[in-house]
């Protein structure tokens, strides 16, 4: 133990000295003591989380993480644009797209919930685009965009869906087959990117916005594309702008 000589003496005055010095140490390492902290208690919610539902697709709901599941009876509410249903047992429907808003009141605690409803734009969808512009970014020679621009030629898409993510395969007359992926709007507008190679004129083709609506069965189309391939002056790269239509299934088409 840290003693002091008794008082009065010169050395019990130099040992006070030195004990006045290290009482500010001494009160910031207890200062500075660790904390014991219990673990956190996750907050009560409705599961699952999501982005967006389908219309007329059923999601069952639930209450996580609440002291007032066990016994007490949960009363759910649906209401919004998207005209939602819900049953007894929390399962939850949108009548059309929209937004969609659940409670869960069960004892005195009341959750909320809420997304929207999306319309379903997985299947095929298969229609004609016609290059109406078209500027050339590099090459040799003769722009080959006069020899593109006119006709009507076949464009496919097999999408699937998740929540408003749409994901497949399109392949297109002119630069063949490749991965697509895009989402879906409340109104019914989709819009896809991709990249596919080969086709006819053996080219690669990058495209930034695919847009159509699936609001009725056939809607109004537009693309926006690079096109890459090689002709007999060389390598070439092209920017297109295509119009045309798309259905869902099979559709008339032009190759």
């Amino acid at each position: 133990m840290f003693r002091c000589t008794p008082w009065p003496s010169r050395r019990w005055f130099e040992c006070s000295a030195r004990l006045l010095l290290l009482l500010p140490a001494l009160g910031y390492a207890c200062a500075s003591s660790p904390q014991l902290v219990g673990p956190s208690t996750p907050a009560p919610s409705i599961a699952p989380t999501l982005s967006a539902v389908l219309v007329g697709a059923q999601t069952q709901l639930h209450i996580v993480n609440s002291p007032a599941e066990r016994g007490a009876e949960t009363e759910w509410q649906a209401e919004g644009t998207a005209e939602p249903r819900v049953s007894a047992s929390g399962v939850v429907v949108a009548s059309k797209s929209g937004d969609v808003r659940v409670s869960a009141t069960a004892g005195k605690e009341r959750l909320l919930w809420s997304t929207i409803a999306v319309p379903d734009a997985s299947g095929e969808h298969t229609g004609t685009l016609e290059m109406v512009d078209c500027r050339r970014l590099a090459g040799p020679g003769t722009s080959p965009c006069r020899f593109l621009i006119g006709p009507g030629r076949t464009i496919r898409l097999s999408l699937n869906q998740s929540q408003a993510d749409l994901e497949g395969t399109m392949e297109f007359a002119l630069a063949g087959v490749g991965r697509a992926s895009g989402g879906v709007t409340q109104a019914g507008n989709v819009t896809v990117t991709g990249v596919t190679s080969g086709g006819s004129a053996d080219m690669k083709m990058t495209v930034s916005q695919l847009i159509w609506s699936i609001s009725e069965s056939c809607g109004a189309a537009s693309m926006v594309a690079e096109l890459r391939f090689e002709n007999a002056f060389g390598p070439q790269t092209l920017e297109a702008v295509f119009g045309g239509q798309l259905c869902r299934g099979d559709s008339p088409m032009v190759r």
